[in-house]
């Protein structure tokens, strides 16, 4: 959508207001990036919403989803209910997610830098080590990954992916993070 890759959210979040309530009435509604249904218009709003933080606004009406596709699941709903502190919700709808995409890396490392936020170490590490073997060129997996190994004191593994994730990401933000968790190390 032209509005929100030139990052006015504001007017591409109106959009999708308008456009919802049709799919409630059967009309028809042109695709936005091949959205093979109208459900879909959720996820997009959701994630217009949530690059404006609000999250309230995803969590009430992403669900609504549902009544067009009862297998409706969403990152940005997830990431929506984590950022308002509704962590049982949160994991919910990501396992959700997980069940419907296995294959996306990115749930993982959602998932697990929340269980590393609630510093439950073995869910993180389950789900970050899960994200690098999904997606061993990402240098945020492995950034992530070697951080909660060094939460759980194995810095030999830790260095191995904060060195990896600075040789994928050398002059960008992941690598100078893995940086400077090594140099605390030192």
């Amino acid at each position: 959508m032209v509005l929100y890759s030139q990052n006015d959210y504001k007017a591409a979040g109106a959009v999708y207001q308008d456009i919802l309530p049709w799919s409630q009435k059967g009309e028809y509604v042109p695709t936005l990036y091949g959205c093979s249904d109208l459900a879909l218009y959720y996820e997009l709003w959701g994630q217009v919403l949530n690059y404006q933080k609000k999250y309230r606004e995803t969590a009430d009406n992403l669900p609504k989803a549902r009544s067009l596709d009862p297998d409706f699941s969403s990152i940005h709903l997830a990431r929506a209910y984590a950022a308002l502190g509704e962590t049982s919700k949160a994991i919910a709808e990501y396992d959700r997610y997980k069940t419907r995409f296995p294959d996306d890396a990115i749930v993982y490392m959602h998932l697990g830098e929340l269980f590393l936020t609630l510093d439950d170490y073995q869910n993180a590490e389950r789900e970050l080590e899960t994200a690098v073997l999904l997606s061993p060129n990402d240098p945020s997996a492995h950034l992530l990954y070697g951080r909660v190994l060094l939460r759980e004191g194995r810095d030999a593994d830790a260095r191995q992916h904060l060195n990896k994730a600075i040789e994928l990401d050398p002059s960008g933000k992941v690598g100078d993070s893995a940086r400077d968790l090594l140099n605390k190390l030192r």
